[in-house]
């Protein structure tokens, strides 16, 4: 959507397109795969579900929505400054020769404050309970996919750990289980989603993520693009909003020109408050 308006603010200057766009939605299927899954076989780590047609897809979190759906948004800006101050910190007991991105460290941070939130909820009374963090890959440098793929390059990556040790590991030591994640996504896993959702969607399924009944599995999205690019003469953009929409969702957009992040939940106001408590001090 974002090459689309910065492609658009481009012909309007007089500028060619960059990228061109690439419209063979298949050619994913196309990709030379390892996997031996049937296209029947649901891969592992996937958390999608198959909805007859014609029934309603109702998430699993349905029943206690009551309790967090509200019309607040907090929007906790980070300076590029204070993400590698908070790196910096952080990472002094990395292992050598070990790598976690500022938003593998940012998104620990968040999920712990989501946890918090639902602890005030009522819902992570019990540290056992099982919450899975739901991020956005992009795929489309592992798959060598065109840079103008004019299609959905982005698929999910799961992490599972219990309440308990969300609150008491290090923010570090989180970070670490959603790199791990992230690395043993590959080319293959891919493919074989992608195989196994077309197969489904050709039988008439809808699909659809699988959630859980207390709302602790979360979906995290950083959406890194360069939306001030998209300059229409003398109109250019200021800031780039999101609100989150829904109280399982944290977004992190990248502030104007790339100097930092904000990062969005919503939900209660007094959700969102102690959201932002719960986040590191570094923000500004």
């Amino acid at each position: 959507m974002v090459n689309f308006m910065v492609n658009w603010s481009q012909i309007y200057r007089g500028l060619n397109l960059n990228p061109v766009p690439f419209h063979d939605r298949c050619v994913i299927l196309k990709q030379k795969s390892t996997t031996s899954l049937a296209e029947s076989e649901k891969p592992k780590n996937f958390k999608v579900k198959t909805i007859p047609a014609g029934e309603k897809a109702i998430p699993e979190f349905a029943s206690v929505m009551g309790r967090l759906m509200g019309n607040v948004v907090t929007a906790i800006p980070f300076t590029r400054k204070s993400l590698k101050k908070m790196k910096n910190v952080a990472t002094i007991d990395l292992p050598e020769g070990e790598f976690i991105s500022t938003d593998d460290l940012l998104t620990a941070h968040i999920w712990r404050s989501l946890i918090v939130v639902r602890k005030g909820q009522g819902l992570a009374s019990y540290n056992d309970k099982v919450t899975t963090l739901i991020r956005a890959c992009n795929f489309r440098k592992r798959l060598e996919l065109d840079p103008g793929y004019a299609a959905n390059g982005v698929g999910q990556v799961t992490t599972e750990l219990t309440v308990g040790e969300i609150l008491t590991m290090k923010p570090l030591d989180v970070a670490r289980n959603l790199r791990g994640s992230l690395t043993a996504h590959t080319r293959a896993d891919v493919t074989a989603r992608t195989s196994w959702l077309k197969n489904q969607q050709d039988k008439g399924f809808q699909t659809k993520t699988e959630f859980d009944p207390d709302a602790l599995s979360f979906v995290v999205s950083s959406w890194g693009f360069s939306w001030w690019e998209a300059q229409f003469g003398d109109s250019i953009p200021l800031c780039f909003d999101h609100g989150a929409h829904v109280p399982i969702v944290s977004v992190i957009v990248p502030r104007l020109n790339g100097d930092g992040v904000v990062v969005y939940a919503s939900g209660k106001e007094e959700a969102c408050t102690a959201f932002a408590n719960a986040m590191p001090p570094q923000a500004c």
